[in-house]
């Protein structure tokens, strides 16, 4: 069932006029949001999606690092 339309605001002064749970700001690019207790949810994925891909960038390095530049070493 979808919600009904509903005049948002931003925080730049722009009026959307929306049915859907997160739009961007045509003005500014902010995301703008139909309930206000999902910005928190969106922070709160946003922080998990950097720290996932920090992780596995992490990983990388250490298998990197592990099994071709250890290995490398013994040849000097």
């Amino acid at each position: 069932m979808s919600q009904p339309f509903k005049d948002i605001k931003c925080q730049c002064g722009a009026v959307i006029n929306t049915n859907k749970n997160k739009r961007w700001c045509e003005k500014c690019g902010k995301p703008v949001f139909y309930n206000p207790k999902d910005m928190g949810r969106d922070k709160i994925n946003t922080i998990y999606i950097v720290l996932m891909l920090l992780s596995g960038f992490g990983l990388l390095i250490y298998l990197f690092i592990e099994m071709i530049a250890g290995p490398m070493s013994m040849f000097k």
